[in-house]
């Protein structure tokens, strides 16, 4: 996922990467980082029930697409068809150039375990035109 031509500090949301619980009755997300980043951050995330079409990428924030930022819990079960949640996140660029994120990694709590998951996901904001930015 990736976005071009934008200015250092600008934020740019992405959403549709699904997850659920498996066993447990909920989890806690508690962080989220990339597994390896050059410039690029995360502001803030949270989950939603997938009842509304997923998000994909926005110029706006996650709370302007309808996410409450303080929702963390997941509760959709992974056995139920078609349960699940949708993982969003802000995302901002901290230098000009280039700024990638790969291999999202989100913490969670589920009972007394703390745990995560790996969302293979590669981030890419970059503040050239789009023709300049790598692919």
């Amino acid at each position: 996922m990736g976005q071009s031509d934008l200015r250092p500090g600008h934020l740019v949301s992405f959403g549709a990467m699904t997850l659920c619980v498996s066993g447990a009755a909920s989890a806690e997300l508690t962080g989220a980082h990339f597994d390896q980043a050059e410039h690029l951050r995360i502001e803030r995330f949270a989950v939603r029930s997938i009842g509304t079409p997923a998000l994909g990428g926005s110029l706006q924030s996650i709370m302007a697409e309808g996410f409450d930022p303080n929702d963390h819990t997941v509760t959709s079960q992974c056995d139920e068809d078609d349960a699940v949640s949708e993982f969003a996140a802000d995302f901002v660029a901290d230098a000009p150039g280039v700024a990638r994120g790969q291999n999202l990694v989100v913490e969670y709590a589920s009972g007394p375990k703390t745990r995560s998951v790996t969302i293979p996901v590669t981030i890419v904001l970059c503040s050239y035109p789009q023709e300049r930015c790598p692919n």
